[in-house]
């Protein structure tokens, strides 16, 4: 989920289609056909739906077909489509579109002007993306490396190791800094200060096997966790500051539990947003 254009945009994978709600109402929009539903019901978590708001416009990866489509707020409509194999995350920054290609181990770099892939950089298994302090940093989940992307070069200024790290999955940039999710082993949440392109600090949220989505809502960092833990956390200090356990941990996330509890989170209009696959809803909780 993503908030933007005075709306929350969640991605229905299986319906391939996304959702806009009136935060203000809890009411469904719009439900915007980005592609042809997928032909099974169950995918095991092997297809992702990611959403970026920027510039203007909506975007949302098709992974199933390998597509980036653009879509206009205005009229909910698809105003083009970009052929991108293995779609993984996106952002919007500096006149593009960066979307991480998992199998061909690349960056792709769309052109806003003209809907096409202008660039692509190497990159070993990415997972991730986000734009701040004038780069692209981009999590590479294969090689437990986050590289530095100068925008106007199109070449990798740094690359930042974690001898430690087992898998880092996702990367967002809020207050003034990179946060990379660890994995499934380390369960850490790891905070790079872009002036140093070092890791300051290593959050280690209780109850959670990983984080997996983070946000910044008033002036605080809010951590989703697929296990059913959402935490509060303070960016002055780097701790958790509140915790709330939504779904019992028992039916959450890792064996012998069958799925995440919670997969798909934002934040808007003073509350965090997630949907719970044990409800098969999306569930506001108030901050």
């Amino acid at each position: 989920m993503v908030f933007g254009a005075s709306s929350l945009w969640a991605s229905d994978v299986q319906h391939t289609k996304l959702l806009r709600i009136d935060p203000k109402t809890n009411r469904v929009l719009a439900q915007i056909r980005i592609g042809k539903p997928l032909d099974f019901v169950d995918d095991q978590d092997q297809v992702d739906g990611w959403v970026a708001v920027g510039d203007g416009f909506v975007w949302a990866t098709d992974q199933w077909h390998n597509r980036v489509v653009r879509i206009n707020p205005a009229t909910n409509r698809v105003v083009a489509s970009i052929r991108v194999a293995s779609p993984w995350d996106i952002a919007v920054s500096d006149g593009a579109v960066w979307v991480p290609q998992f199998e061909p181990y690349a960056v792709a770099r769309i052109a806003e002007a003209t809907n096409k892939i202008a660039k692509r950089i190497p990159a070993t298994g990415p997972t991730a993306v986000a734009a701040g302090a004038g780069s692209i940093w981009v999590v590479m989940h294969r090689a437990d490396e986050v590289i530095r992307v100068d925008p106007r070069t199109n070449t990798v200024i740094a690359t930042i190791r974690r001898a430690r790290a087992k898998s880092p999955e996702r990367a967002f940039f809020l207050f003034g800094s990179l946060w990379v999710s660890d994995g499934n082993e380390t369960h850490s949440l790891l905070r790079i200060d872009p002036a140093s392109n070092r890791v300051v600090a290593v959050i280690k949220p209780p109850g959670s096997f990983f984080v997996n989505f983070l946000f910044a809502g008033g002036r605080w960092l809010w951590d989703v966790s697929p296990a059913g833990g959402v935490y509060k956390i303070d960016p002055a200090t780097n701790r958790i500051v509140e915790q709330v356990h939504v779904d019992p941990p028992s039916k959450c996330g890792a064996p012998p539990a069958p799925q995440p509890c919670f997969f798909g989170a934002g934040y808007a209009d003073g509350t965090v947003w997630a949907y719970d696959q044990v409800r098969q809803a999306i569930i506001r909780i108030s901050d």
